[in-house]
């Protein structure tokens, strides 16, 4: 290989080395940026990797009742011994349906469950 001799001046190679040197400093810059990203993203990779490796939660950490579960739940409660009422809040407690979506599905099945007079419901006899 053959290698050519270049003359420069002194004001030359004082330029030279002054525009690498700045050239220099800019691409560190630009590795430390990229260093950031990388690091960030990395960061955001291990962060989705453990949500995607967390169990699901549903709202309410119960999931939604399918059509007909609520009053079947219900009905068997009410499936006492002695025929005795349940309140709405004993109804939730031992099928462990909110007392909103209990009161809800009485309104809606009066046909099947009853109220007494002692503000208690009761299954009704078919």
């Amino acid at each position: 290989m053959q290698t050519e001799q270049v003359f420069l001046n002194r004001d030359e190679l004082q330029q030279a080395i002054q525009d690498l040197g700045a050239l220099r400093s800019r691409l560190y810059a630009e590795a430390k940026a990229l260093e950031d990203r990388i690091k960030s993203l990395s960061n955001r990779i291990e962060i989705l990797t453990l949500r995607l490796s967390a169990p699901a939660v549903v709202k309410g950490d119960k999931p939604r009742l399918h059509k007909g579960e609520g009053i079947a739940s219900i009905l068997q409660a009410l499936n006492g011994p002695d025929g005795l009422g349940m309140s709405q809040v004993q109804i939730s407690e031992k099928t462990g349906i909110s007392p909103s979506t209990v009161s809800r599905i009485l309104a809606k099945n009066t046909d099947k469950v009853a109220e007494g007079v002692d503000h208690l419901f009761r299954r009704k006899m078919p």
